[in-house]
């Protein structure tokens, strides 16, 4: 082993130049190296599969005109597009049909002058791997999970057909082939909370589903607990209504154009917009007439008695129970509160003489 001291000299300290001069090297590694014996090796090698919706590819360009469109020609083709083109090959197919997107790489391999699989000549393993993908990412996400499990594909419609159909997306091709759970935990969740939660509280816990749980329809779940939801913002219209200035259809237009936007502000909290979950932006012009709207407007006049009176049979025995404790309490209160009236009049007029 070979130490050099370096001389001490006032300039800036060179971490590589000190690594070099005093670094250990033994007789194995100097062995190693004088003979040029490589130094790295991965194997099975892997190569990097493209995943993206159809019309989606990523490409990238110089700022001028003309590499914008040279790159928009040769990025079009990808592993993926070329992945269906082999499934549909009369030559290549019946090698390509067997296998998966990620098996692809075994028995072909990808020419990336010519954009295209080829047949391999030799029998080198080498795996493809898709990049990982977020739940929240909602199509791309299913279209990946197709990807691992559908053989012999040939273009992106075909990838969403289920049963012979094709499915209005990748989630409920996924969902029709059973390669994904439904939202069956998500609508028990939901209905257990309807019964304690109040309504402010049960859009949290929507957004919450939606943001971390990523139901596969987010859309029939609103749907399901929409009246739940907007309980509290159609109760808001229940005076105009009540007086004629609105009718109750307009009210429940308003009160679910309400929800909506009280959805999407939580969303956007959470970095996320509305059309991620596939569900409608509320309606500007709405919003803008239920601000006109007076929520305090006086109700028709009632006499409390006789209402009171007309509707108590309604009532169930431990309603009645709780009303009569209350009225009891509140009976006490208000002989308590004139009592202390009466004793400070008493001591007024007692200081007056």
């Amino acid at each position: 082993m070979i130490t050099v001291n370096l001389p001490n000299r006032e300039e800036a300290r060179d971490e590589v130049k000190e690594y070099v001069h005093k670094r250990y090297i033994s007789a194995t590694y100097a062995h190693w190296r004088i003979m040029e014996y490589p130094l790295v090796n991965m194997s099975p090698s892997v190569i990097k599969l493209k995943i993206h919706q159809e019309g989606e590819q990523s490409i990238l360009f110089q700022p001028n005109a003309e590499s914008i469109q040279r790159e928009l020609n040769n990025g079009s083709t990808t592993t993926l597009t070329e992945f269906f083109a082999a499934n549909s090959c009369p030559i290549r197919g019946p090698t390509a049909n067997a296998l998966l997107y990620e098996e692809f790489p075994t028995s072909f391999t990808w020419n990336n002058k010519e954009k295209m699989w080829t047949l391999r000549k030799k029998k080198i393993l080498q795996y493809g791997r898709m990049d990982s993908v977020h739940p929240a990412k909602t199509e791309l996400y299913h279209l990946r999970l197709l990807l691992r499990h559908q053989r012999g594909v040939t273009s992106f419609d075909h990838l969403k057909t289920a049963n012979g159909e094709i499915m209005g997306s990748y989630q409920l091709a996924a969902i029709a082939l059973g390669l994904c759970q439904d939202d069956q935990n998500h609508i028990d969740c939901m209905e257990e909370a309807q019964i304690w939660a109040m309504p402010n509280t049960l859009r949290q816990l929507y957004c919450t589903i939606l943001t971390q749980c990523f139901p596969n329809d987010p859309r029939a779940l609103l749907e399901r607990f929409k009246s739940h939801l907007c309980d509290d913002f159609r109760r808001n219209y229940a005076a105009a209504v009540n007086n004629g200035s609105i009718s109750e259809e307009m009210a429940t237009l308003y009160s679910i154009n309400d929800l909506l936007v009280d959805i999407q502000q939580q969303l956007r909290d959470f970095g996320m917009q509305m059309i991620q979950f596939g569900l409608d932006e509320p309606d500007s012009t709405l919003l803008n007439e239920s601000s006109h709207v007076d929520l305090l407007a006086d109700e028709i006049d009632i006499n409390a008695e006789s209402f009171f009176q007309a509707n108590r049979s309604k009532l169930t025995q431990d309603q009645e129970n709780i009303f009569n404790t209350i009225t009891n309490i509140l009976m006490k209160i208000q002989e308590a509160f004139m009592l202390l009236m009466h004793l400070e009049a008493v001591g007024k007029h007692s200081c007056a003489t």
